[in-house]
């Protein structure tokens, strides 16, 4: 795989990127009441549970990537945190500020979205103490999708550890990562958010980091056809038009997603796409895309809802209008807010990691006694 100038594998940041439009192309086409049965199906294939769990299995990975080489001390964990806090919080901040100002707004006019949405915008979902929980990024009642970056949180504060673990012992992770599995799916769905349905996703990817050298030399010597991508890619997306339970359809989605990162990271499976420019670009737009994209299908669906209704206009034709206009007015909205909030956030948490890091080495070293000793620690650890 590439590695762009930041050090970002190229084809994962394209994978982001792609299940973000995903979640804003399932979004946007779920406004309103009153789809035909051919429309629900065809729009069931693009399949946003299936994004959010590839965003989790990637996640996963990337953090342990990003903790390779890391010492296993609390300073360690706690630069970890910082940058990490640094990274979700701008723009989920910036978000929720002006998603609490459309719902205040919301209130005084009936705008004819479907109960999916009004929902959303109910006065009781505004209480002080959600609105506070929303910003803390740990409840979704006032950012709807925010529920997957509270999910994101928990398994933050686990990775340094399980990633630890999973490399100094892979065979009890790995049964770990199944028990896990097990318990995720049958009692996983009854926890908020479904979060211990989700953390095992997350020990997916540190598992595809750690994957055994006889395993990835196996996986080179495999010729990969980009035919298996398309297959795997149809059967990620499209398992939820498979006539089996849910639990076995988020299977199949698993192992789908497990292969398609298996065979991109280690194996020979070359993309040519996901090397584009433009693919990458949306990539590096997918956090901020996730987030902006419902502020841009209400404040969209609260002018077409009015002309519908004056006009007569199928649902069809709105949705399809609503989908279009939604991609063209979220996309630069997710470019202002990566250049303007996500980026500086990000520069900020590392400035931050770093002066804690120097101050730690020239602190002075105490003796048992608690004096102060005449051998400084420098900063030559950073030379």
């Amino acid at each position: 795989m590439q590695s762009d100038r930041r050090g970002h594998l190229v084809e994962l940041q394209s994978i982001r990127g792609v299940a973000a439009m995903v979640v804003v192309v399932q979004h946007s086409s779920n406004v309103y009441d009153g789809a035909p049965g051919w429309w629900l199906t065809v729009f069931a294939i693009i399949n946003s549970r299936a994004a959010v769990s590839l965003f989790f299995v990637l996640s996963g990975y990337v953090l342990t990537r990003m903790l390779e080489g890391q010492p296993f001390t609390l300073n360690a964990h706690f630069e970890f945190w910082l940058r990490r806090a640094f990274r979700i919080y701008p723009a989920l901040v910036a978000v929720t500020i002006v998603s609490l100002c459309y719902a205040i707004f919301y209130r005084q006019y009936h705008l004819g979205l479907g109960n999916w949405f009004q929902h959303y915008f109910a006065v009781e979902r505004q209480s002080y103490l959600l609105i506070a929980l929303a910003f803390a990024g740990i409840s979704a009642h006032v950012v709807p999708q925010v529920w997957t970056v509270a999910v994101e949180l928990v398994a933050s504060i686990l990775m340094p550890g399980a990633a630890w673990y999973a490399a100094r012992q892979s065979k009890a992770f790995s049964l770990l990562l199944i028990v896990s599995l097990v318990i995720g799916f049958s009692v996983g769905r009854d926890t908020p958010y479904s979060v211990m349905l989700f953390l095992p996703f997350f020990a997916v990817g540190i598992w595809i980091f750690f994957l055994p050298s006889r395993i990835r030399v196996i996986l080179r010597n495999i010729p990969a056809p980009q035919w298996w991508f398309g297959l795997a890619v149809a059967g990620l997306f499209g398992s939820c038009a498979l006539p089996i339970p849910d639990v076995l359809q988020m299977l199949e989605e698993l192992g789908c997603i497990t292969f398609i990162l298996v065979m991109l990271i280690h194996g020979q499976l070359n993309i040519m796409l996901l090397r584009h420019p433009r693919m990458e670009w949306l990539g590096n737009l997918s956090y901020s895309l996730y987030l902006v994209h419902f502020l841009a299908v209400c404040g969209i669906a609260s002018v077409v809802v009015p002309i519908q209704q004056h006009f007569g206009l199928s649902y069809v034709f709105i949705s399809l209008v609503t989908i279009a206009t939604t991609i063209i007015i979220a996309l630069p909205l997710a470019a202002a807010c990566r250049r303007w909030i996500e980026l500086p956030g990000n520069t900020s948490g590392k400035n931050l990691a770093i002066w804690l890091r120097q101050y730690q080495a020239l602190r002075p070293v105490r003796s048992p006694k608690g004096q102060h000793m005449s051998d400084w620690k420098t900063k030559q650890t950073f030379s």
